[in-house]
């Protein structure tokens, strides 16, 4: 009788890469301190695989609005079913699959411009100092408005108008 391994862990993150946004090497700092992108944006140039990597600079929140994931977060494994969001705090090795087609966006903050946001609020800035997964089930209440809040802030992402730096 043949038994099935386990899947490997994730390497450690000391050997994984560590990019600005998966792909792009380059020094850890950009001029932004946030970057709205889709998760297709990205994704399907990489045939839905986002591999292993890690960010020294970086606070990710992938939201999925409709599909299915596999978020490889250090060693754990864990499946995503839209609406969710999953936060990835600077330095933590991770990883996802994505189900094609998936429709989300991934929220990307200087971590350093994050902590001094949520300065007065330890509490808040210590839950996201391990990655979180919060699950909403779809037609909550809390699902509507977190699709809302993302597409606000990727709309005014995306945008060209007056005082956009200070809204986003």
């Amino acid at each position: 009788m043949h038994h099935a391994s386990p899947p490997p862990a994730l390497p450690a993150a000391a050997g994984l890469p560590a990019y600005l946004l998966y792909g792009e090497q380059g020094a850890a700092s950009v001029t932004e301190r946030l970057h709205v992108e889709t998760i297709s944006s990205r994704s399907r140039l990489h045939d839905w695989e986002i591999k292993p990597h890690r960010h020294e600079a970086f606070f990710q929140i992938l939201y999925i609005d409709h599909g299915r994931a596999e978020a490889r977060l250090d060693a754990e494994r864990q499946p995503l079913l839209g609406p969710c969001a999953v936060s990835v705090p600077a330095m933590v090795a991770h990883g996802f699959r994505f189900e094609p087609g998936v429709q989300g966006h991934v929220i990307t903050v200087q971590a350093l411009h994050l902590a001094a946001l949520l300065a007065a609020e330890p509490a808040l800035w210590a839950r996201f100092a391990a990655p979180l997964h919060l699950a909403v089930g779809r037609g909550a209440p809390a699902a509507r408005g977190l699709k809302e809040a993302v597409q606000a802030l990727a709309d005014e992402y995306g945008s060209h108008l007056p005082w956009r730096a200070a809204a986003i």
